[in-house]
């Protein structure tokens, strides 16, 4: 009942899908290539029998790269395919897979996209990052004895209460699942509710740090074009448009307390940069675009991140930093990355989407919670303003990242010996 239920909205969805397809397109050009793959019409026999992983977006793709380079060091005469949703994530694909691995979109969840995906990439096993399941997906993978790993797992109380709702549809995925490495004790307790049953703790492969090596030579090469060296700079990150007003309102304060103040504006969709680019400037702040040479770096107030993969870089610029999605009811993003470059962080409440996690770094006192402008205001002048707290707390936010890596690891030592088990075999096996 609920499969027919779930196939009948997906499919009247279809048009909706297609006129979203295109909207993205116009906005995002990279949209309009190669959609065939993503109703499952994959041209490319070079990646059948292969090992397949699926990476929804950048921030997936970036968490399990290191993790993707090792299997593929494992298994060098096996393919391995990475699978993504969006152009973001493919961008960060090629730029830390490059040819080591082949790419394709992952077909939506119609039956006969996802038949005719399976009938072309044969894969001998899945592995998926964080809990992207989908009922087709995983009922035909079941179907043809093709076993699927989930790691770096996590389950929100609200998504908890949702898969229990539809417990008929979402219960046969769950229990499908060959093994799951989970993030935490209370996402495991959900996920054995709903039916998973080889399971183990691993934590989050987000502590894994991959930290590039040209970092710091990239950082000061930047300073030395934007002539930043020796002016203060604080960054707000991933943010959404409901966010990036207040952040430019508490600009406007902050310049009159730090003359010379720089901020570095990252939006999350690279589709809105020029929107971000025109609300700056209509603030009447003097502003930038990363990818742009300057017309003229003097007095130069805002500069706009619109460049992907570039966010550790911009990190490493900054002295205060502000997580977006946390102000906008969005659930807030990985604060993981410039934690681990021993920056001083702020957020707002807004957190459910990695709970944990901040509840890590709230423990350590390694980030500062904001709720409005005034707080913003306040919360970044007084990090600007001393060396020292800014310093200190940086330091504690590295120690929480270092106090919890080796996820990756640990997950490895589940998903080697299983996939060569089932690449001996090839036949479903359970841990």
């Amino acid at each position: 009942m609920w499969r027919f239920v779930y196939n009948l909205l997906l499919h009247l969805a279809l048009p909706f899908i297609w006129m979203r397809l295109k909207f993205r397109a116009r906005q995002v050009p990279a949209y309009a290539d190669r959609v065939h793959e993503r109703f499952g019409r994959v041209a490319r026999s070079a990646v059948d029998k292969s090992i397949w992983i699926h990476t929804v977006s950048a921030g997936e793709v970036i968490a399990a790269a290191p993790l993707i380079l090792r299997i593929a060091a494992a298994f060098p005469n096996e393919k391995i395919l990475v699978s993504t949703m969006t152009v973001t994530g493919y961008a960060q694909v090629q730029r830390l897979l490059g040819e080591q691995v082949e790419h394709v979109y992952a077909p939506y969840d119609f039956p006969w996209a996802v038949n005719s995906f399976l009938k072309v990439v044969k894969p001998r096993v899945l592995i998926l990052m964080e809990t992207e399941l989908w009922p087709n997906l995983m009922r035909q993978l079941a179907d043809q004895g093709i076993p699927v790993l989930l790691i770096n797992a996590r389950l929100s109380e609200r998504s908890h209460k949702g898969y229990k709702r539809i417990g008929g549809l979402s219960r046969p995925m769950f229990a499908s699942l060959a093994w799951t490495g989970c993030q935490y004790p209370d996402h495991a307790r959900r996920l054995e509710n709903l039916g998973v049953d080889n399971l183990d703790i691993t934590g989050s492969v987000k502590f894994d740090l991959n930290i590039p090596g040209d970092l710091e030579q990239d950082r000061d090469l930047l300073l030395s074009n934007w002539k930043l060296e020796g002016r203060k700079v604080w960054i707000a990150a991933s943010t959404h448009m409901a966010e990036e007003q207040l952040i430019l309102e508490a600009h406007k304060k902050l310049v009159k307390k730090f003359p010379g103040l720089l901020l570095l504006l990252v939006p999350r969709h690279p589709e809105r940069f020029s929107a971000v680019v025109a609300a700056a400037r209509k603030e009447g702040f003097s502003t930038g675009q990363l990818t742009r040479p300057p017309d003229s770096e003097d007095g130069l107030q805002v500069l706009v991140g619109d460049e992907m993969g570039r966010l550790m870089y911009l990190y490493a610029m900054a002295d205060v930093v502000f997580m977006g999605g946390t102000m906008s009811n969005t659930g807030g993003h990985n604060i993981i990355e410039p934690a681990g470059l021993a920056r001083a962080i702020i957020a707002g409440p807004s957190r459910f989407n990695f709970t944990e996690i901040f509840s890590l770094f709230e423990s350590a006192q390694a980030i500062v919670t904001i709720s409005c402008l005034q707080d913003i205001v306040t919360e970044v002048a007084n990090l600007l303003g001393s060396t020292k707290n800014r310093t200190e707390m940086g330091r504690r936010a590295r120690q929480v990242v270092q106090d919890n890596a080796g996820a990756t690891e640990r997950v490895l030592e589940n998903v080697i010996p299983f996939i060569e088990a089932t690449l001996d075999s090839n036949t479903y096996n359970r841990l």
